[in-house]
């Protein structure tokens, strides 16, 4: 239960990430190593290709 809560948590984020910034954008936050960022596309799913 805690892991499906985490897991919609994670997606909200990046849907505010996707809102927030533009796709060439958040590319150059992972570029930079952005922990946060990062750490949302590794544990998350993936929104597009």
């Amino acid at each position: 239960m805690k892991k499906d809560v985490a897991l919609k948590e994670i997606e909200n984020i990046k849907n505010q990430l996707v809102r927030k910034y533009k796709p060439e954008e958040v590319e150059e936050r992972i570029a930079l190593g952005d922990p946060f960022v990062n750490k949302i596309f590794k544990k998350g799913k993936f929104l597009y290709g």
